[in-house]
């Protein structure tokens, strides 16, 4: 290729990598300004939340707390129509309840006319009954006129406003909702109203303190005059007759919004972020209490959302730019050197063709070596079965033998002492010890027998590979009586502990030979000369057609390389003692390819080593495969 040629390509894809680093960039700045905005409306709801929750639980204790006092005894008893109006008793009551609650300012008692009978105030903590002449008349006051005339058992809230005094505000500023309920409605006391007077300074600065950065948190009235804000002086215009002090005079648009959407949301007006609340004060659902708590991001502060997404976007476009040229000035050197390259590829593609065909040749060749080396071990193994059988025959064929010896001595014996004169006793006696010794050969031609058909079992099924039912206690039992040779100058025993019933559909023959390798493994691995041993072979049902088998010795382990796999072919840990490691790959070869099952490794905390195998209690037909 023409290095032109080469140049051309190169800027095109130089153009294309460049466009595909301003589309990321894009997405990079789409993604943080997103994820800014998100962050700041649920930050906004959760600030709102919990502002709610405060400003919900002081209004809410402040009503059960009236509601106790309203019915209690002392009250009632102050109160009743059948005596006259126990005042100095309401006034006790009154400063003994309000010293108990930090956030009283007032407690009174105002009859039908609007007159207060008794007055407790509270500052610090310390109550002061106003004297009679102190007392005044609230009837022009709203809160004592809805009170009055409000439903049978509803508790009253007013609206947050300054406290008023003889008609002047009280300073410093007293934020107070007063909560009030009417009394002798449908019972004995006197017609009136108790009010309580609760300040709500402690409660807004404690909200003005769970200012979060990037909003600012705001509460209005119903009539949108602030009651919380950053700026002091923007709050309680209501009061104060400042028109300016009004979020529906200075953002009516948000206001109108705010307005038609009473329940809890966000929303982007006028460029700010705003989420709001509004919070229901009085009974039956009087908006003239009602007190909406705002969430507000000015457009400065989404602005700058907006910038710093920019700069982060401007930051990834730079770099991705910078590393495009890079590459394509490299990819340029690169190429060039590509096509000198490619000259020789050609002919080292030749080589390597040849060196493929040599490796697969070498690789059938190794695969035939495997192969012969694992009809060679089968072979082995049978030997050994063979030698064990012998054996174990030697015993009882020679016990036989012996009886049969004796026997005879003892026919020659009686056929003497008939020639000579049989008597009563010698007949007896031929007759017991014929009968033992009949009985010994009889035992020792049944063991014979046992052994003789144990091998037949053994030899005959590990040539049959069709599927068939057998018992899984029997095949091991045959196992054992098989090994006993092997055993014979060793200190290993071997327990079968598999229930005689569990009854298995597979290939009896590839079971035995299975089990034998992960048997002989134990023996041949596990242990030190004459160091005593035991293994157990364990086997129990998962379900209904799952079952775990296991072969588990208390000896020293398995002790191999870091990163090997005792499964792979060729491993072993005893190669000078003429051990080739093909007893366990074989073993997992069967487990998972022909029995369809699994097999693991295990090290118990008693030390020693455990194979555990699961799979099906009955095998499909289709899916046996020969072992290798």
């Amino acid at each position: 290729m023409p290095i032109a040629k080469l140049k051309r390509q190169l800027s095109y894809l130089a153009l294309l990598l460049i466009s595909l680093s301003a589309f990321s960039s894009a997405l990079v700045f789409i993604f943080i300004y997103t994820n800014q905005y998100n962050e700041l409306a649920t930050s906004q709801q959760l600030t709102l939340n919990e502002a709610v929750a405060e400003f919900r639980q002081e209004v809410g204790d402040a009503k059960t707390l009236l509601r106790v006092l309203r019915f209690s005894s002392a009250v009632s008893e102050s109160l009743s129509e059948a005596t006259p109006l126990d005042t100095r008793q309401l006034s006790n009551t009154f400063q003994l309840f309000g010293e108990q609650v930090p956030n009283i300012t007032q407690l009174r008692w105002l009859d039908s006319e609007g007159m207060e009978r008794v007055r407790v105030d509270f500052a610090n903590g310390i109550a002061k009954v106003r004297a009679e002449n102190e007392l005044q008349n609230k009837s022009h006051r709203y809160y004592f006129q809805q009170a009055l005339y409000g439903d049978l058992g509803d508790i009253y809230v007013s609206r947050i406003d300054l406290n008023v005094d003889n008609g002047e505000i009280e300073i410093p500023y007293q934020p107070t909702v007063r909560i009030a309920i009417h009394t002798g409605v449908e019972d004995t006391t006197r017609d009136g109203v108790l009010v309580m007077n609760i300040s709500l300074r402690d409660l807004l600065q404690k909200l003005a303190n769970i200012q979060t950065e990037g909003f600012t948190l705001q509460i209005t009235d119903s009539d949108g005059y602030w009651i919380l804000h950053p700026q002091s002086e923007l709050q309680w215009g209501n009061d104060l007759d400042n028109a300016e002090a009004s979020l529906a005079n200075r953002y009516p648009a948000l206001w109108q919004w705010l307005s038609s959407n009473a329940s809890s949301a966000e929303q982007k007006i006028e460029g700010a972020l705003v989420s709001h609340r509004t919070e229901v004060m009085g009974p039956g659902g009087n908006s003239n209490a009602d007190v909406v708590f705002l969430a507000y991001a000015t457009p400065t502060q989404l602005a700058n959302a907006r910038w710093q997404a920019f700069w982060h976007a401007l930051f990834v476009f730079v770099v991705l730019t910078s590393l495009i040229l890079l590459f394509v000035i490299r990819s340029f050197h690169l190429r060039a050197i590509v096509l000198r390259l490619s000259n020789e590829l050609h002919a080292d593609k030749a080589r390597l063709q040849q060196t493929v065909t040599e490796l697969n040749d070498a690789l059938m060749y190794q695969q035939q070596l495997q192969d012969e080396l694992v009809e060679s071990q089968k072979l082995a193994a049978l030997g050994l079965t063979v030698s064990g059988v012998a054996h174990e025959l030697n015993t009882p064929i020679g016990g036989i033998l012996l009886s049969a010896s004796g026997l005879q001595a003892s026919v020659d014996d009686l056929q003497t002492q008939v020639q000579t004169g049989l008597t009563v006793e010698a007949l007896t006696q031929y007759i017991a010890n014929t009968k033992l010794r009949v009985k010994q050969i009889d035992a020792n031609a049944q063991r014979a027998r046992s052994v003789v058909q144990s091998f037949k079992r053994l030899a005959y099924e590990r040539t049959n590979l069709q599927l068939s039912d057998f018992s899984l206690a029997t095949l091991v039992d045959d196992l054992i009586q098989a090994l006993k040779l092997r055993l014979q100058d060793t200190a290993i025993s071997i327990e079968n502990r598999v229930p005689t019933d569990l009854e298995l559909y597979n290939e009896y023959g590839l079971m035995s030979q299975l089990l034998e390798n992960l048997i002989t493994n134990s023996i041949e691995h596990g242990f030190e000369t004459d160091q005593v041993g035991r293994i157990l072979i364990e086997a129990q049902p998962l379900d209904d057609n799952r079952v775990e088998i296991s072969v588990s010795d208390n000896g020293n382990g398995i002790h191999l390389g870091k990163g090997v796999d005792i499964f792979d072919p060729f491993v072993t840990g005893a190669r000078g003692k003429g051990h080739i490691g093909l007893g366990m790959h074989l073993v997992h070869q069967w487990v998972t390819q022909s029995m369809q099952g699994t097999i693991r490794v295990e090290t118990p905390d008693t030390g020693g080593c455990r194979m555990v195998i699961r799979m099906p209690v009955r095998m499909n037909a289709h899916t046996s495969e020969e072992p290798a």
